[in-house]
């Protein structure tokens, strides 16, 4: 039996498409990807945003958790194809996560860092030099603490739904003792507690900086609704002002963001019902003994 020829990840590219102009991979409604989508739809606002989806510049390659090869829709005008497929895991260097980005044939992984990069790379010339810093300090913040925020909803939440596949396994009940896990909790009030004290005297509770969207807003976009409904962490109890703050950003609508509000609470309903139990017992992030 002979075996099948190994892909090549330029071929797959241009084969695609994705070798020139701006691809974006990602499923929109996930809590990485929305920070992702976010900021290319704030991109195509801006005059230094050369890509433009009308002229074939800008492209989204939709990512869904199997293994299927790339599909295209013509009627929808969608091309997709599996996280865990031959085409992702080559053109990705063996990765099965997601957001990446292609620019020009460049891939770019991480969102945190994806959103850095194109901050820098394509500057918002509507904000002011101590703007510009408090935006750079938000879109550091997010970096400096997403591996520890997604270690929380993984080992409280996703691992009832995700548990099987190899960066997931570590975690969920029974896996890491109650230091480990106050010690995480503590983390995570930390970074909860910095955003509340922002915004408690926030003239416009909907965005981090100034009265306008920025690259921060889209970089910290995920993390209330995603502990709201992963973990089920009492953040309207707990962070009062981080809740005014994602009601109000919910309410801006803002491009990009709907399949997150929309489409991401049918994830967490899964989880909350695999959940269940095993939270009824106590392995809850809101467990007391972790506070």
């Amino acid at each position: 039996m002979s075996e099948e020829p190994a892909l090549d990840k330029s071929k797959i590219m241009a084969d695609n498409g994705w070798d020139k102009g701006f691809v974006y991979f990602g499923h929109p409604a996930t809590e990485t990807t929305v920070k992702v989508v976010t900021a290319v739809q704030f991109l195509t606002t801006q005059d230094n945003f050369p890509f433009k989806k009308e002229d074939g510049t800008l492209k989204h390659v939709i990512l869904n958790f199997d293994d299927k090869p790339i599909a295209k829709d013509d009627e929808k005008n969608e091309v997709s194809l599996g996280i865990d497929s031959a085409e992702y895991k080559c053109v990705s260097g063996g990765r099965t996560f997601m957001p990446a980005v292609a620019i020009d044939g460049e891939m770019f992984f991480e969102s945190g860092e994806i959103v850095k990069m194109l901050h820098e790379k394509y500057p918002d010339s509507t904000l002011t030099p101590e703007e510009k810093k408090q935006v750079d300090e938000w879109i550091q913040f997010n970096i400096d603490n997403t591996n520890r925020m997604l270690v929380a909803l993984k080992h409280f939440g996703w691992c009832f739904m995700q548990g099987a596949r190899p960066n997931y396994v570590a975690y969920g009940k029974g896996n890491k003792d109650d230091a480990w896990e106050k010690e995480l909790v503590k983390d995570v009030h930390v970074f909860f507690e910095k955003m509340d004290k922002h915004f408690v005297d926030k003239k416009e509770p909907a965005f981090f900086v100034g009265d306008k969207l920025t690259m921060a807003d889209c970089v910290m976009i995920n993390w209330p609704w995603s502990f709201h409904l992963i973990v089920e962490l009492k953040i309207e109890e707990r962070y009062p002002n981080v809740w005014k703050h994602f009601n109000a950003l919910k309410d801006k609508a803002i491009a990009g963001s709907d399949a997150h509000y929309n489409v991401f609470p049918y994830f967490a309903n899964v989880v909350t019902d695999l959940a269940k139990e095993a939270r009824a017992e106590g392995f809850h992030i809101e467990n007391e003994k972790h506070w």
